[in-house]
Order: C-alpha cells, then sequence, then structure tokens
C-alpha cells in the first residue's frame, strides 16, 4: 500500500448540524454523497476534525469517489459551539454522533472511526442504539481508547489529582478564570506532547507543533470539563454491542494515556476484530505511525466492501447488549 498522503480527489462540503441540546455541531464531508460507503470520523479530547488530514488524504487515494468521509467537531472543540459544563460527558457525545448519522446518513451503509475520546463516544453510541448496529452501521474503527477503568492505568492515574479536580472544579463553575494561565499551561503542554502523546521512538518536532497547535486552539473549560467523564468511564455494554459488525482496534505499545492492555480487551470481546498493535507508537498514533493507521482502516473498509457488494440494507438483527 502506498503511503502518499495527497489525496486525488478533494471535494468539500461543510454544514452544521443541531445537536439534541441545540449545540452545533460542524462538519465537513469529501467525496459524493451518494458514494456507497459513508466513513464518520471522531475526533479525541482536545483535537479536532483537523487531527484526521493524514488519514482523509490517504483514503481519499486509495478509494477515490467509492467513498464519502465525514468528519466533524466533537462539542466544545473546533469550530462547533460551546457546551454547558453538565453535557460534557461521554453519554452526551453519543448522542451527538447519532445527530452526525442521522443528518448524513443516507441508503448506503456507515463505517465509524474514533481516536481516543471519540472511541468512547462510539462505544457510547453503540449502547445507546444497538438497533443500528448491522445496518447503518456496518463497521468500527477504535483507536487509542478504552472501555472502562480508565483511572487506573497510564497517565489517566493524574486525573484523581487533587489539583486537577480543583481545576476541573474551576472549569464548571468559573471558567473564566482560567484565561489568564492559557499562555503558560500551553507552554507546559509542550512537554506533556512530546512524552504522554508521542512513544519512545524519535518524532519530527512538527508533529509535536501540530498536536500543540490543536491542544492551544481547545478551551481550558472544555479541556478540564471533560475530564470527570474519563474517571466514570464504562463503555463495557457498547463494547458487546458492536461484536455483531467488523471492527478494527488500534493501539500504540508506547500509550501512556490509554494504554494497550484496554484494546486488547476490547478486541478479545469482539470476535469479527483485528487487533494491531503498532510498536513503540504513543496515544497520538494517528500522527505518528498515520500511515499504519491509514492501512489499518483501509483493511478494515475493505473487508465491509466485500461482504456487502451490492451495497443495500441487509436483514439483520439488532444487535445484543445483554451480559
Amino acid at each position: 500500500m502506498s503511503a502518499t498522503f495527497e489525496p486525488a480527489i478533494r471535494w468539500e462540503r461543510r454544514s452544521t448540524i443541531a445537536a439534541d441540546d441545540g449545540v452545533p455541531l460542524v462538519t465537513r464531508e469529501y467525496g459524493p454523497e451518494a458514494a456507497p460507503l459513508t466513513v464518520i470520523f471522531a475526533h479525541g479530547h482536545c483535537l479536532n476534525m483537523q487531527s484526521w488530514e493524514l488519514q482523509r488524504a490517504f483514503l481519499q487515494s486509495t478509494f477515490g469517489s467509492e467513498i464519502r468521509l465525514v468528519f466533524y467537531d466533537q462539542r466544545g472543540h473546533g469550530e462547533s459551539g460551546a457546551a454547558a459544563p453538565d453535557t460534557m460527558t461521554i453519554e452526551q457525545l453519543g448522542q451527538d454522533l447519532d445527530s452526525v448519522i442521522r443528518a448524513v446518513g443516507g441508503n448506503a451503509p456507515i463505517a465509524l472511526v474514533g481516536h481516543s475520546m471519540g472511541g468512547m463516544s462510539i462505544l457510547s453510541w453503540a449502547r445507546q442504539h444497538p438497533e443500528k448496529i448491522g445496518f447503518p452501521v456496518v463497521a468500527a474503527g477504535l483507536i487509542a481508547t478504552a472501555a472502562s477503568e480508565l483511572i487506573g492505568s497510564g497517565i489517566a492515574r493524574s486525573l484523581s489529582n487533587p489539583l486537577v479536580l480543583a481545576a476541573t472544579t474551576v472549569a464548571r463553575h468559573a471558567p473564566w478564570i482560567l484565561g489568564a494561565g492559557r499562555v503558560v499551561a500551553g507552554k507546559a503542554c509542550e512537554r506533556v506532547v512530546r512524552h504522554a502523546a508521542y512513544g519512545r521512538a524519535p518524532i519530527h518536532p512538527r508533529l509535536v507543533t501540530c498536536a500543540n497547535t490543536l491542544i492551544n486552539d481547545t478551551a481550558s473549560a472544555t479541556i478540564l470539563g471533560f475530564l470527570p467523564a474519563f474517571t466514570h468511564l464504562d463503555e463495557t455494554a457498547g463494547v458487546k454491542a458492536l461484536a455483531a459488525i467488523p471492527a478494527m482496534v488500534l493501539c500504540g505499545s508506547g500509550d501512556l494515556m490509554t494504554p494497550y492492555a484496554h484494546s486488547q480487551n476490547i478486541a478479545d470481546q469482539l470476535p469479527l476484530s483485528e487487533l494491531v498493535p503498532v510498536p513503540d507508537a504513543g496515544h497520538m498514533v494517528i500522527r505518528e505511525r498515520a500511515a499504519v493507521v491509514s492501512e489499518a482502516i483501509v483493511r478494515l473498509l475493505t473487508r465491509v466492501r466485500a461482504a456487502r457488494e451490492p451495497y443495500a440494507p441487509a436483514a439483520v438483527e439488532p444487535a445484543s447488549v445483554g451480559a
């Protein structure tokens, strides 16, 4: 598979979708609306849809007009609207994803791909909407994510730090106080990004700069507002709901934020999944090992295309979320 990231075809349409509570979610679409397969991408915490730009270019080069790619900014991130503190939950992100699915879905099947918090959004959506698994949603890609017990592993242990807890309280009740320290926080972020977001292999400084830019463009209230959602994460029912469809589970062996064991645990519960370990890569594997991630997505979509030609809604039983 060629590792070129220059798109062969580029169509772009921008739109705004209203979430169920009215928060505007900005989307960008590439590829014809009548394409036989739609892929929706959900980005991670502190990032935005631009974090997928290398995957977008690779997939356009690979599939051309046979695929439609849909990207959106999660609430509070990128160009999407700010969110009330009590809506910064994984539950709400699953509902937001359903709003996007309903808005962009047509008669073609849909594959979902999520990185980090985006993967959690997919699991939340799957738990809430098992009747849509099989059709319209026919495949899922979960990258550097976790379903539960995030507080006890890796760098996520810091979420229980008293200083972090105090900061999240300020973010919820007096977010304007955070603005004064934003520049200092941005500088401190550089070390965190280099040592936590990326793995042990040498990293081009531009990759770190790109990650810092995405993070620094995210409001402090959003960064801190979502942290409590990770401390109470439990989307194991969503994993069970996805067991009926093809999946791809990928994680870097050097991921300190959502350690590889989480991906291994998810893949163990998905009989139709491909588990893709990426040696020495960190949490920002979608940038650090962009070609490996892109090729894994291509394999997932190729499996779906081969199994569902010609494209037509298949008669499927709703996936069970029971024990």
